[in-house]
């Protein structure tokens, strides 16, 4: 098999410069406090924020969350995402049917797993425990899961409404008094996706159809490389694993290496 070619010193420098693609100065204008290095300022998030951010489309507004990796999804990421998905499945829908593959996010958006000292747990039992209370509604809460309680665990499973980036939302539940940790609760294995990215301005899909064995990994990948143009989408090509890899895969693995850790991205 054909060897695989580094990254290109100028998908580098994009991937470094993502964050600022997606950012803007209300998300962006805390930075990090001299005064604390290791627990900068999280950025001021407000409910006309989060309100703002109910986009209809929910697997554009999850393509957006997870390409500008924020809290909340960017509205003009969203826009581009929604209308470059409507015309890619209208181009290709009945041609390439890779394109009818639903984008996942990689972890449960809108969730978290918190944990808590033995005395956060008393007072959460007691139902004296508030430090989260503003934070509960202010990111709009769902549900509290303590099932975990009663099986002698030391966590509790938060949801919330909406769409939030539960690695951004368990920032702020970490700081809390009585909380040890908290994290996104990640899926298992490996599955088939469609990876979105912006490359000149222009959106691209990876479409990723994976079988076998993939609770540990997928065995097997076909990918499907489309590129938008003035009008419409372009097919740039496709390429199976383990067959000789094309020219277009290193710039067409961009999302793909970003989204997941991989062999094929070396």
């Amino acid at each position: 098999m054909a060897l695989i070619r580094s990254f290109t010193i100028s998908l580098f420098i994009f991937i470094a410069l993502l964050a600022l693609a997606c950012s803007n100065s209300d998300k962006n204008n805390s930075g990090t406090g001299p005064d604390d290095p290791v627990n900068p300022p999280l950025p001021v998030i407000t409910p006309a924020m989060i309100d703002s951010a109910d986009f209809a489309d929910s697997e554009s507004a999850l393509m957006a969350l997870w390409y500008c990796d924020e809290l909340l999804p960017d509205g003009d990421t969203y826009i581009m995402f929604r209308d470059a998905l409507r015309d890619l499945r209208r181009d290709y829908w009945h041609d390439y049917p890779e394109v009818k593959i639903r984008f996942m996010f990689p972890s449960v958006p809108s969730q978290i797993i918190v944990y808590l000292t033995d005395s956060a747990i008393t007072e959460f039992r007691n139902g004296t425990y508030n430090a989260w209370d503003s934070l509960n509604t202010l990111f709009r809460l769902k549900s509290i899961d303590s099932l975990p309680l009663l099986e002698e665990m030391n966590h509790v499973r938060i949801s919330f409404e909406g769409r939030l980036h539960p690695d951004h939302l368990a920032l702020y539940y970490k700081r809390l008094p009585g909380v040890t940790n908290a994290e996104a609760i990640k899926f298992d294995g490996d599955w088939p996706n469609l990876y979105p990215w912006i490359l000149d301005d222009k959106v691209t899909f990876l479409a990723r159809d994976a079988w076998g064995d993939c609770m540990s990994g997928c065995i097997e990948s076909h990918f499907f490389y489309f590129k938008q143009a003035d009008t419409g989408f372009m097919y740039i090509g496709d390429w199976q694993y383990w067959t000789p890899v094309p020219d277009w895969w290193e710039e067409g693995r961009a999302a793909f290496c970003a989204y997941t850790t991989s062999s094929f991205c070396n």
